[in-house]
């Protein structure tokens, strides 16, 4: 109730007060796959080589500010196509006269995915 004039304040509907949002999209189960034992094994050792390839270029080419931040997204990565993803980022940004440019990827992953995060919490 206002004070001064009596009058009962009634809030807007909640509705009005949020902007709207897209609706959400469902999601599937991935079916399993039909592929033979030796595909997944195969690929598990391509990942693991190409993380391997990847800290090895972190370690010889990396400023020392940035190693331990793309050891980290190579670590965290939360799932095998995101690790993969980040190592073949690490191995694009290395050419092959080992001119690196790992120091223009970490501060993009500084500016496009820690500091957005940060601003959530």
């Amino acid at each position: 109730m206002d004070r001064e004039s009596g009058d009962v304040y009634r809030p807007l509907p909640s509705s009005n007060l949020t902007p709207s949002r897209p609706a959400r999209q469902s999601f599937q189960m991935a079916q399993p796959s039909s592929t033979p034992p030796s595909s997944s094994s195969s690929d598990a050792d391509l990942l693991q080589q190409t993380v391997k390839t990847a800290l090895a270029q972190i370690e010889m080419h990396a400023p020392q500010k940035d190693k331990a931040l793309l050891r980290a997204m190579l670590e965290y990565a939360p799932s095998d196509q995101g690790k993969l993803s980040i190592a073949s980022d690490i191995l694009q940004f290395v050419d092959a006269n080992n001119v690196s440019t790992l120091d223009k990827l970490a501060d993009s992953y500084w500016v496009n995915i820690i500091l957005p995060s940060a601003s959530v919490f």
